[in-house]
């Protein structure tokens, strides 16, 4: 077996398949990937993961996020953090030896080769995000601030990087405007002072107008290369390690592949919604939110959410009536 990318869903696949004797040779071509100093995540359903592979979430945890705001808008928050992840892919893959150098996915007949390189076989879309490592005037401690321009489809994001609420991760993406534009409304909504940039990322977040093929012949994708990464808030670790586990239960109990892509494509119907709510924010925008944000709180079981729909909407309205003006 030939596992491509030792990011987290290759190096935990590896980790999976390593418990049960499986031989594999485990390749990447450099060793970075966009946005690899940290991510958010949810604890409970990390530490599930973590625990099949013998570590401890505790390890791994930079901060405990108690609330975000998203337009000024304030949501409490419960079981949320801010994790590591470059010293989590070290230990996923301690003990497993990496072969730095680039394969042909297709070209690789002989053996089965796991797509974990987080690029997707299928036809896809591309936002362009960028992020970078900020040291700021003291915020808010434990809280995510969240910026969202209604009329240029946009998100800019600063989420911390310690409990101090010193140290962030800022980043933005959009469809027709420029992440230096999201970055600088965030900063004027949230009075966020940037003095020390210490490293800057880039990564492409994908859109799927339908479901991409999951496997080809003798390749089978997993994570971020299935498709599978959280809609809107764009996380991909947890859905890299339950594809991970999917196919090695699958490869285990001998029903692959039809009980691998069951798992997938119905991960991947639920994200119809997501690519409908985009294509139509290109044309309306401010429908578009409106009818995403609907579907969002919708499917959400915080108590606060009749509240965050109303304030939503009264500035998703406003800021429509003055773009009018």
């Amino acid at each position: 077996m030939i596992i491509a990318g030792a990011g987290v869903s290759g190096t935990y696949f590896a980790r999976l398949m390593k418990h049960e004797g499986v031989e594999f040779t485990l390749y990447d071509v450099t060793g970075k990937r966009g946005h690899q100093c940290a991510w958010g995540s949810n604890y409970s359903l990390m530490k599930k993961k973590l625990d099949k592979v013998c570590l401890n979430i505790d390890d791994y945890v930079l901060c405990r996020i108690k609330q975000y705001y998203i337009n000024g808008v304030k949501i409490e928050l419960k079981n949320f953090i801010v994790i590591d992840k470059p010293k989590l892919i070290e230990d996923l893959s301690r003990g497993i030896e990496i072969t730095y150098r680039s394969i042909d996915l297709l070209k690789t007949r002989k053996k089965m080769v796991v797509n974990a390189t987080g690029k997707p076989l299928g036809k896809h879309y591309k936002i362009a995000t960028t992020q970078r490592k900020i040291k700021t005037a003291k915020l808010e401690e434990q809280t995510v601030y969240i910026h969202l321009n209604f009329r240029k489809t946009g998100c800019a994001w600063a989420f911390p990087l310690s409990d101090e609420g010193n140290l962030f991760h800022l980043g933005a993406g959009g469809y027709e405007c420029s992440p230096t534009l999201l970055e600088n409304e965030l900063c004027n909504r949230y009075d966020i002072e940037s003095k020390d940039t210490y490293c800057t990322c880039r990564k492409n977040i994908n859109i799927f107008k339908s479901i991409i093929p999951v496997v080809i012949e003798n390749v089978v994708s997993i994570g971020e290369a299935a498709g599978c990464v959280y809609p809107i808030t764009g996380e991909g670790i947890l859905p890299a390690m339950e594809t991970a586990e999917w196919l090695a239960h699958s490869l285990k109990h001998s029903t692959y592949p039809q009980s691998y892509l069951d798992r997938v494509e119905e991960m991947q119907e639920s994200y119809n919604k997501v690519w409908k709510a985009w294509n139509l924010m290109k044309k309306h925008p401010h429908l578009g939110w409106m009818l995403g944000l609907l579907d969002l709180i919708k499917s959400s079981k915080f108590r606060s959410a009749p509240q965050v729909t109303k304030s939503f909407m009264a500035g998703i309205v406003w800021d429509w009536l003055t773009s009018l003006i």
